[in-house]
């Protein structure tokens, strides 16, 4: 079995939607801060992403009357709101690719299953050699064929409990509530990851 990357000291991070999101719907971004540290860059295709998933959720709560309104749905666009006003660099860095670069990450766009945030995450990875955060397993597969070391959502859980950040209990319902909003989640439970009776990838 391939034991994920662990977070390195110094090291950065090119944070794709999936992951950001299950921190921000949980609740859990200062986890992510202790894991990986300030600022978290985020590629600006996956700032964009962000703010259509919040555009999207909004819309579809404004839409239906006050008290039809699923409550959990109304806590996950408030913390989406929250979160967007912490993008001004506070934990949060947005990151703008270089001409070299987002010719790089059009090419990689072209990739089997990988979508314009992934493209400019895996684009920062290799003209950087900055770490993947990513959750999509092809483009996890197509970021390990060409040397990019990757970590995703449940790679971050299992570290978070290893570490001490997280509890085993914490991390559970952390990544229950997670699945509650990624339908591709893996399935199984967190101290199985951690026990290493389920592989990661």
């Amino acid at each position: 079995m391939n034991k994920p990357p662990p977070a390195r000291a110094g090291a950065n991070y090119a944070l794709d939607t999936r992951p950001l999101l299950n921190f921000i719907y949980t609740d859990a971004l200062p986890v992510l801060e202790r894991l990986l540290g300030r600022p978290l860059y985020v590629p600006a295709g996956v700032h964009e992403q962000f703010g259509r998933a919040e555009s999207v959720l909004r819309r579809r709560l404004e839409q239906l009357p006050e008290r039809q309104r699923d409550p959990f749905d109304v806590l996950v666009l408030e913390r989406l709101q929250a979160a967007r006003s912490q993008f001004r660099g506070n934990p949060f860095r947005i990151v703008r690719l270089y001409d070299a670069e987002r010719d790089l990450a059009i090419r990689l766009e072209q990739e089997p299953g990988v979508d314009p945030g992934e493209s400019e995450v895996l684009a920062l990875s290799l003209s950087r050699d900055w770490m993947a955060v990513l959750d999509d397993r092809l483009a996890h597969d197509f970021a390990v064929s060409q040397g990019i070391e990757t970590l995703g959502t449940l790679d971050l859980l299992v570290q978070a409990v290893q570490q001490g950040i997280l509890n085993l209990k914490d991390g559970e319902r952390l990544l229950d509530e997670m699945r509650l909003r990624w339908q591709r989640a893996p399935r199984g439970r967190l101290r199985d990851y951690v026990n290493g009776r389920r592989s990661i990838w």
